[in-house]
């Protein structure tokens, strides 16, 4: 099972990547599977809070805390998956529908901000 998932992966990731990347992405495939190197993902609600405390220590108000918390726990209840492999199609989407609820677009353009730090912080901790 895990050399077909293998096999799968690659043959669909060929057309992307160049040897030295479909070589790197076959090692870290077959660590993968055999539990190598495996890091547990933390919980998305666990990570919110984290990024929270820090706003917090950097000076944020309550009120910008709380509107933190409001729209990015909006995408983590929407979505099934954890925040560390979220992509950007999942965000767009996500405020697509958002959009779509009749919201204004100044409203969906701060929601996207508020996302917008959080997987940027993310990003600078190395969760993403």
């Amino acid at each position: 099972m895990n050399e077909e998932a293998i096999s799968y992966i690659m043959q669909k990731m060929s057309n992307c990547l160049d040897n030295s990347q479909m070589i790197s992405l076959e090692k870290t495939l077959e660590e993968a599977f055999r539990g190598e190197d495996i890091v547990s993902l933390k919980p998305s609600e666990e990570l919110l809070e984290e990024f929270l405390s820090v706003k917090r220590l950097e000076g944020r108000s309550e009120k910008t805390l709380f509107l933190y918390k409001f729209n990015i726990s909006k995408i983590l209840k929407k979505s099934d998956k954890n925040v560390c492999v979220m992509n950007t199609d999942d965000i767009r989407k996500y405020l697509f529908e958002y959009q779509l609820s009749g919201v204004s677009k100044a409203t969906v353009d701060n929601v996207r901000r508020n996302l917008s730090n959080f997987f940027g912080w993310l990003e600078d901790e190395s969760y993403i």
